[in-house]
């Protein structure tokens, strides 16, 4: 008796140290580590109570035949009974989740409605037979022990979890899942030992020691990494995506730059093919050379990377963040900007700390921002950042679209043709916070970069600025500290090419801890669907240059088990025929003109 004590308290500190262990972690919120939970309390509880019963059947008379009246002790071997029944359903539980896959076909079995009550049924009536079936004592000096239907019934569960580990094991097809066998073979093993020791001695208590073990193992088999790993992990993916949809987007946008220009030239040269007056032919070569100097600046200045070389940047040894640069601009201009102009930004994802003169880049931008503002009574600006990056060299591309009253020709070779250093009347106006484009674009040329305007009268402009910056070297103790890893409630997917709503948006799911992807292409959409990725639901623009609202839910429903709820931006040329939208088998809406309210709604609802 005192060898089988003695063993309680070394169980009982074991798996205190284990539960210790297990609850000061982070675990994987799965089923199997919500089993696990329990089973370690209810491991204590057996344990506890084999203590007692032991130290309270070695007191009892000998009384033959007859149940034990002493109500306590009745109460404590009931009790151990229960807590000894109830591990083993938990076990028989923990095997059934880990053995098999919700889709195979014991599974779906046992998902069944009436499967399930018939389950919950047994279980109900195991601990009402247990509770009340009579206990008997048997102590003659030598041996005291509990026997009778009450024990006989609490064995019943052990046996069977032999019978299910074998079949589980042997149904079971994954190799992996292979190791987390060990703790039910352990246990069988234990359990031969205790019919064997018990076949000599039937006073030897030995269940709660061979629970402990089992548990014990348990904890080195179960799904529960380290979770810090996890979400450095997790980070770094979101990182890499945010990385790539923002490159995507930046392609998508200079592919349709060059086209425009691509598509005016051939339509110039239909034109002037068909007059035969020297006038339209004389125009007509004056608007192909002004279409092509956009398209040499977007090919030489943007794309070509052969110059985004550290040795041909203008060297300026002050560090800067540009997203700090751009939230500072953003939140400046957002002051200034009329009720009826639409302000939208945007930035690339994770740009290194980089080396530049940032007051001389944020003063211009700040600049053409603002004149932007001045000369655009209604309609919208919109101000993006993208790089391209190449060894420890970015190229920074700043944008800014408008629909102001537009510049002539005349006045844009103006400003491009200013070049040179400063004189002195330059430098009384750097004094000032806003300066003149003309100057713009002297410093943009003393910085290393250059600038491209396009604009059309009454229509508005489009201005781009593109400088090449080192990346500074950080040391360690410059880093900005990580925030601390937030879980998402929810991924969603937004794939649209009207900026005017991607901030609103943005801010919406950032306040509601939804993780949000944006993409212009909706063949990027695709192409992440058919690779396994899955989103809670998915936001898409009705009229979309490649791929249109309709045709993009055409295509995802060709998808294999596509079932993720799409819901379509319908504009207010549509929103009589919103219904139809319905029809074609969007899930739900968001109307524009009610942009802010139907998102909260879609928020809410998903």
């Amino acid at each position: 008796m005192d060898i089988i004590i003695g063993f309680n308290i070394i169980s009982i500190i074991f798996t205190v140290l284990i539960a210790i262990f297990y609850y000061s972690k982070a675990k994987v919120n799965n089923e199997e580590n919500e089993i696990y939970k329990v089973l370690l309390i209810v491991n204590v509880f057996a344990i506890i109570f084999e203590f007692l019963c032991i130290i309270l059947a070695g007191r009892q008379p000998e009384i033959g035949d007859k149940v034990q009246e002493s109500l306590p002790v009745m109460i404590i071997c009931k009790g151990y009974l229960l807590v000894v029944f109830i591990w083993m359903m938990l076990f028989i539980r923990y095997i059934y989740i880990i053995s098999f896959d919700k889709t195979s076909k014991f599974a779906l079995f046992c998902s069944k409605p009436i499967i399930r009550k018939a389950i919950q049924l047994i279980m109900i009536v195991g601990v009402i037979l247990t509770t009340f079936l009579p206990i008997y004592f048997y102590n003659d000096g030598k041996l005291a022990y509990t026997w009778g239907p009450a024990t006989n019934l609490a064995v019943m569960p052990i046996v069977f979890s032999l019978f299910f580990s074998l079949f589980a094991f042997f149904s079971n097809k994954r190799k992996d899942r292979v190791k987390k066998f060990a703790p039910m073979f352990l246990f069988a093993f234990e359990f031969g030992i205790i019919i064997f020791c018990r076949s000599f001695n039937p006073s030897i208590q030995l269940i709660a020691t061979s629970l402990t073990v089992t548990t014990i193992l348990m904890y080195f088999t179960i799904e529960n990494p380290d979770l810090k790993m996890v979400n450095e992990l997790y980070k770094n993916k979101n990182i890499m995506e945010q990385t790539y949809e923002d490159k995507s987007n930046f392609l998508f946008e200079i592919t349709q730059t060059i086209k425009e220009p691509l598509l005016n030239i051939t339509n110039i040269c239909n034109e002037v093919q068909s007059s035969k007056k020297m006038v339209d032919y004389k125009e007509g070569l004056y608007k192909v050379k002004e279409y092509s100097k956009e398209l040499d600046f977007v090919l030489n200045n943007i794309l070509d990377t052969n110059n985004l070389n550290t040795n041909l940047i203008k060297f300026i040894e002050n560090k800067y963040n540009v997203e700090r640069l751009f939230d500072e601009i953003v939140s400046r201009v957002n002051s200034t900007i009329p009720k009826d102009v639409k302000f939208t930004s945007s930035i690339t994802h994770n740009i290194p700390v980089l080396y530049g003169d940032s007051i001389k880049l944020k003063q211009v931008i700040m600049s053409l921002l603002q004149n932007s503002v001045k000369h655009t009574k209604k309609g919208f600006i919109d101000f993006e950042i993208d790089t391209i990056e190449r060894y420890d060299a970015i190229r920074l591309i700043v944008t800014i679209r408008d629909s102001s009253e537009g510049m002539s020709i005349d006045k844009i070779n103006e400003v491009l043709t200013m070049t040179g250093d400063l004189d002195v009347h330059d430098v009384e106006a750097l004094e000032q916070s806003h300066i003149n484009m003309k100057l713009c674009q002297k410093i943009i040329k003393l910085l290393g970069g250059n600038m491209l305007i396009k604009s059309t009268e009454g229509q508005g402009s489009e201005i781009l600025l593109v400088v090449d910056q080192k990346v500074a070297d950080i040391k360690k103790n410059e880093v900005d500290t990580y925030e601390s890893y937030t879980s998402f409630t929810k991924n969603v997917m937004v794939i649209n090419q009207d900026k005017k709503y991607e901030t609103l948006m943005k801010n919406k799911f950032r306040d509601n801890n939804i993780n949000a992807s944006f993409l212009l292409n909706g063949n990027d959409l695709l192409d992440k669907i058919k690779s396994g990725r899955r989103y809670d639901y998915i936001i898409v623009g009705d009229e979309m240059k490649g791929i249109n609202g309709i045709s993009l839910l055409q295509e995802l429903n060709k998808i294999k088990d596509f079932k993720i709820p799409v819901i379509i931006i319908i504009d207010e040329q549509k929103e009589k025929i919103a219904k139809h939208f319905l029809e074609e088998g969007f899930a739900n809406y968001i109307l524009t003109s009610n942009f802010d309210e139907d998102l909260d709604a879609i928020i809410n609802k998903y």
